[in-house]
């Protein structure tokens, strides 16, 4: 599959080819520059995971009613931007060595996860902080009750411009955070 480099409308054929689809997943596709469907194409589909696909740039796809799982793991920013700016359903997002993904990329996407209520981010470390402020990040992430980060090498703190005798207050939905591997 490496030498794929965009699935497009022919990967559904004349009809919808997967209307009951609920799990899809793309893995170690490192020729996959673009992925575009047609309107509807996946109706049911509940889990999507992209990984290692690092070239895949482009994904235009209608949206994706019914998604609550979001796996990503070595792709671009651009392919998280584009799937979670569709599926605002999503209720557990796991992230793992997305590349471009600074503070600025990731608050710019935040406001569409209102349903989120779990967040995994490995190996992002081009992110400093996950949000401007806990009253921010608890307006837009109000259902989010558990954080895992791991190996996140740059990140400084979760909101940029909290103190640490607020860790914790206004994100009262918090019901497990974890961290490791820091430096």
């Amino acid at each position: 599959m490496s030498k794929v480099k965009v699935v497009g409308m022919e990967f559904l054929g004349t009809d919808l080819a997967f209307p009951s689809l609920e799990i899809l997943e793309f893995d170690s596709m490192s020729g996959w520059e673009e992925w575009s469907t047609k309107s509807g194409a996946f109706p049911c589909l509940q889990e999507l995971c992209i990984e290692d696909c690092p070239n895949l740039v482009r994904v235009s796809l209608e949206a994706l009613p019914s998604l609550r799982v979001l796996k990503l793991r070595k792709c671009g920013h651009g392919v998280l931007k584009s799937l979670v700016d569709i599926a605002l359903s999503i209720t557990k997002l796991e992230i793992d060595d997305i590349s471009g993904l600074t503070d600025e990329v990731w608050r710019g996407m935040i406001g569409c996860l209102g349903a989120v209520e779990e967040i995994k981010i490995s190996e992002c470390n081009e992110i400093r902080y996950l949000w401007e402020s806990e009253a921010e990040a608890s307006k837009l992430l109000m259902n989010l009750k558990m954080l895992e980060l791991r190996k996140c090498e740059n990140l400084v703190s979760l909101g940029e411009k909290d103190k640490e005798d607020n860790c914790g207050s206004s994100l009262t939905s918090f019901s497990w955070l974890g961290v490791w591997n820091f430096k």
